[in-house]
């Protein structure tokens, strides 16, 4: 079962200046993860689970109220301020193949605030602000026998349980007309993270620990467009920027269920993840042609990945995490759309990527370079949309095809309630619809997804999607 609601309200102060109020809330209940239970079905010769149940229930709730301003100030032409709270809950229920069950879950309280302003002056348009957010997260996991009778009651659930963790940082960017026809963007950030977490199963002997970390980064990027044509309608593009992940509660304290028969426990001591990315590429726009074309390059030092310890906890695999080295990812996109007549418009998409990090094939302390775990094949698009003169009617086309990928890391070979033995096969699914306004106010629309049924999976998925769906909506707008 599932429900969700959302209601936003809007204050207009000025023309320039208005405050808006939000509240989200979704739940679902009784969530299961079928692959990892006897109800999988095999696919491909993908593995079944051996739990009796596994089933979630989950909610979220966000709330903020945020101010946008436009009044002119020395140092700001537009203003946003935003004060958040947000609220995530989980509750797992999991039976094993011997009868014994546990309950576990968590609950992270959010509260955040950020600023953003802008600024137009003599060297260009500023942006900059700050912002912080903490996590404030508790955490349980309760054991029971077969005959249902209390067992054990654990440290903590799949997290740390009473444990927080901050996030804060400034910024700065500046766009400026360099010369006619070059723009230059210019960024810096900064950003500290701080996690405690109090109640830490330790992975040796199963006592309480607790676990504490900082982290600090500076990092910049630069980017710059050159226009060229009437008009500037084609336009070059490439950029350098730095990235950079700290080590989350996740991370340094999960003791959960990973990927298919695996199970991770806490990891201290972690590096924070570091990268550069190189882009360059293309886009043009003319009257009846757009097309775009761009590639980039990832270079990732002190990757965190699962690493195999080579326990057994009951009948799944111990694995914990480690920075792991250097690797890269790189890769391309392309896409291009072609109006013909007004009424029919033609489009095609295609990205492919390829990358490899330094990791741990086997459960010893000698690493080797292997696919980036779930690593996208080659994917593409193609759709044909006409419109009749009047826009009354729309009928539109689409081929979504991927090539199969059988570039998988260790970690990937094992998961075989997810990945196939070999690599997960490509696919190639078509869709019809379309649509009938009628007035400036409803719509009618109808679609035929997947017309074709094929049985197929996204990589590395633990569910194949649908097959042949007809959906008929009505859509009104006042």
């Amino acid at each position: 079962d599932e429900w969700s609601g959302d209601l936003k309200l809007e204050y207009v102060i000025n023309r320039d200046s208005k405050i808006t109020g939000l509240h989200q809330t979704v739940e679902q209940d009784d969530v299961w993860r079928t692959h990892a239970t006897i109800y999988g079905k095999s696919w491909e010769g993908t593995s079944i689970g051996n739990d009796r149940e596994q089933l979630y229930d989950q909610k979220r709730r966000l709330t903020y109220i945020q101010y946008q301003g436009g009044e002119p100030l020395f140092f700001l032409d537009q203003l946003k301020v935003n004060l958040s709270y947000q609220v995530n809950e989980e509750e797992r229920f999991r039976v094993r193949s011997n009868g014994k069950s546990e309950i576990q879950g968590f609950d992270v309280k959010t509260i955040g605030a950020w600023f953003q302003a802008d600024k137009r002056t003599s060297l260009g348009k500023w942006t900059y602000g700050a912002e912080f957010y903490r996590d404030d997260v508790g955490s349980f996991q309760r054991n029971y026998r077969a005959n249902g009778s209390l067992d054990k009651v654990e440290i903590q659930g799949p997290v740390a349980d009473d444990a927080t963790y901050d996030l804060s940082g400034i910024y700065c960017q500046d766009d400026v007309q360099a010369l006619r026809s070059v723009d230059l963007i210019l960024g810096a950030r900064y950003s500290y993270f701080k996690a405690d977490a109090r109640k830490v199963r330790n992975p040796l002997d199963g006592s309480a620990m607790s676990i504490s970390g900082r982290w600090d980064s500076f990092v910049g990027s630069l980017r710059a467009l050159f226009r060229a044509g009437k008009e500037s309608t084609h336009v070059f593009f490439g950029g350098v920027s730095q990235g950079f992940r700290a080590p989350n509660l996740s991370d340094l304290t999960r003791f959960d269920t990973a990927r298919s028969n695996e199970i991770e426990i806490a990891s201290p001591g972690l590096a924070p993840e570091k990268f550069i990315t190189y882009e360059a590429g293309f886009k043009t726009e003319q009257d009846r042609l757009a097309a775009q074309v761009s590639y980039f390059y990832t270079s990732i030092e002190d990757m965190i990945i699962r690493v195999p310890t080579g326990t057994m906890i009951d009948d799944t695999y111990e694995v914990t995490k480690m920075n792991s080295g250097y690797g890269y990812v790189h890769g391309a996109e392309i896409s291009v759309t072609l109006t013909i007549l007004e009424q029919l418009r033609l489009s095609g998409s295609l990205g492919w990527l390829d990358g490899l990090i330094e990791g741990f094939p086997a459960s010893t302390s000698q690493s080797a370079k292997e696919p980036i775990s779930r690593l996208m094949p080659a994917m593409g698009q193609l759709a044909a949309r006409w419109e009749s003169d009047r826009k009354g009617y729309w009928l539109e086309t689409c081929l979504s095809a991927a090539d199969r990928q059988d570039e998988l890391s260790a970690s990937d070979r094992l998961d075989t309630q997810r990945i196939p033995p070999g690599g997960t096969p490509g696919y190639a699914a078509f869709d019809l619809r379309g649509g009938w306004r009628i007035g400036t106010h409803v719509e009618i629309s109808a679609a035929i997804e997947n017309i074709a049924n094929e049985d197929y999976r996204i990589h590395g998925s633990g569910l194949n999607e649908p097959g042949r769906n007809v959906v008929i909506g009505v859509s009104c707008g006042f």
